[in-house]
C-alpha cells in the first residue's frame, strides 16, 4: 500500500507481513440464465463452491426476484437435483447463499439472467368466455413436452369443487359439449402427469366463465311435420338444469283444447304413440316444474299433422296357416271416423266371400273360430261404414292364407 498526501506528494509504503489469499465469490453455473425448464422434470442445479463454507441455501424466484422459496439446504455440496417446481414463469431466477460452520453469512449469487418454468397452461376458456350449454367447443392447453396425461376438469363455484370431464393423452386440445348448468363462476383445471404417472402440474382458467343452461324449449316435433297415427314419435324438449318434472300434452285444435300424455321425471324425450285422429292443427306442449314442484315454464311445438290410421288387415296378412277348429285373433287398423265393420273371409282367393260377422263397437279385432273349410288360398276382408252408415272403404290380406283340417 502506498500513501499520497493532498499535493501528491508520496508519504511512503508498506506490504503485508504475510500472503494473502483472494477468494472468489459464491457463482450460480446452472441455470443462469436463458435456460427453459420443465415443471415436473428434475434439473442438476450447479454452483461454485465458497472457501470455508459449510451450508448452502438454495431458492427460486418466478416474479423476477421480487420473492424467494426456499428449495432446500445443503451441507458442502455444489449441486443439488431439483424438482421443478408447478409453476409457470418466464422470469425465474435460482439463489445460493452460503454460510459457514458457525452460520455465519459468507455470500450468495443469482442466476445472471431470468430463465423460464414451463408448466401446463389453460388457454381456452380463460378471459370470462360466455357460452350456452349444448355449445360444442374446443378446450385448450400448452403443456411442457413430458406431459402425456391430462386430466381435465370443471368447476361451476369458483373452484370449491371440480368434476372430472374427460382424460386424454398426447394431446392438448379436446373437444368438448357444454353442459347444462346455469353458472357464471365456472373454471377449467388441466392437470399433467408424465409417461410414468409422475406429477407435473396444473393450471386453471385465469377468469371465471359463464355458462348458460337451456331454456324450456319443445325440439321435437316441429311445425308443419307430418305424423302417423298409430307410429311412436320420440317427442323431445331440452330444458333448464332444475327442471325435474315434466307434463306432455298434445292438442288436436290449435291448442284450444290439451290432452294429457303422460308426466315423467327427469328426462328430456318420451316415445309417445301418436292417437288415431285426423287433425291439421296439432301441436305438442311441456310443461316443467323443479324438484319442489314450483312451476318453471311451459312450451309449445309449432303446428303439425296427425294423418289417421287406415283400413288396413293386419292379421291374417297372408302365410299364415290356422287350424279348423281354432280361435283366431284377427285385427285390423281403422281411421277414427269408422264405427261399423263387416268381417268376412274367402277361401277361392277372394272370388266369393263370407260374412264372419259385423261389429259395432269401437274395436279392432276379434275372436274367429275357423271354419271347417280347408284352403291354401283363404283371404280375411274388413269393410268400414261411418256412423251414418257412409262407406269408408275395405282392405283384405295382402296374400293367401292356410286354413287346415
Amino acid at each position: 500500500m502506498t500513501a499520497f498526501n493532498a499535493c501528491g506528494v508520496n508519504l511512503g509504503m508498506d506490504v503485508t507481513d504475510a500472503p494473502l489469499t483472494i477468494v472468489g465469490p459464491v457463482n450460480v453455473t446452472s441455470p443462469n440464465g436463458g435456460e427453459v425448464l420443465f415443471a415436473g422434470s428434475i434439473e442438476t442445479v450447479t454452483w461454485t463452491a465458497y472457501p470455508n463454507a459449510a451450508t448452502y441455501f438454495l431458492r427460486y424466484s418466478i416474479d423476477g426476484g421480487s420473492t424467494w422459496t426456499l428449495i432446500d439446504t445443503v451441507v458442502e455440496e455444489t449441486s443439488y437435483n431439483w424438482t421443478v417446481p408447478d409453476e409457470h414463469s418466464t422470469t425465474s431466477l435460482f439463489r445460493v447463499t452460503a454460510r459457514d460452520a458457525d452460520n455465519v453469512w459468507l455470500a450468495r449469487d443469482e442466476s445472471d439472467t431470468v430463465f423460464t418454468i414451463q408448466n401446463v397452461q389453460v388457454v381456452t376458456p380463460n378471459s370470462g368466455e360466455n357460452w350456452n350449454a349444448g355449445d360444442q367447443v374446443a378446450l385448450q392447453w400448452d403443456a411442457p413436452p413430458n406431459a402425456v396425461n391430462f386430466f381435465v376438469r370443471l368447476s361451476t363455484d369458483g373452484g370449491d369443487t371440480w368434476t372430472l370431464i374427460d382424460t386424454v393423452s398426447n394431446a392438448t386440445q379436446m373437444p368438448w359439449t357444454v353442459p347444462n348448468v346455469d353458472s357464471g363462476n365456472c373454471l377449467i383445471r388441466v392437470s399433467a402427469r408424465d409417461a410414468g404417472n409422475a406429477w407435473i402440474g396444473k393450471d386453471e382458467s385465469d377468469a371465471a366463465f359463464t355458462i348458460k343452461p337451456l331454456p324450456l324449449a319443445v325440439t321435437s316435433p316441429s311445425g308443419g311435420d307430418t305424423l302417423a297415427a298409430g307410429r311412436t314419435q320420440t317427442v323431445t324438449w331440452t330444458a333448464p338444469p332444475n327442471a325435474v318434472n315434466f307434463f306432455l300434452r298434445y292438442s288436436t285444435d290449435g291448442g284450444d283444447t290439451w290432452t294429457l300424455i303422460d308426466t315423467v321425471v327427469g328426462v328430456n324425450s318420451y316415445n309417445w304413440a301418436v292417437p288415431n285422429v285426423t287433425s291439421t292443427s296439432s301441436m305438442f306442449r311441456v310443461n316443467a316444474r323443479d324438484a319442489g314442484n314450483a312451476w318453471i315454464g311451459q312450451d309449445d311445438s309449432g303446428i303439425f299433422t296427425i294423418t289417421p290410421l287406415p283400413l288396413a288387415v293386419v292379421s291374417p296378412d297372408g302365410g299364415e296357416t290356422l287350424n279348423v277348429g281354432t280361435t283366431h285373433t284377427v285385427s285390423w287398423t281403422a281411421p277414427p271416423t269408422a264405427a261399423t265393420f263387416f268381417l268376412r273371409y274367402s277361401t277361392d282367393d277372394g272370388d266369393t266371400w263370407t260374412l264372419i260377422d259385423t261389429i259395432t263397437t269401437n274395436t279392432d279385432e276379434y275372436n274367429w273360430t275357423v271354419p271347417d273349410t280347408g284352403s291354401a288360398i283363404s283371404r280375411f276382408r274388413v269393410t268400414a261404414r261411418d256412423a251414418g252408415n257412409v262407406w269408408l272403404s275395405k282392405d283384405q290380406s295382402d296374400a293367401t292364407f292356410t286354413i287346415a283340417p
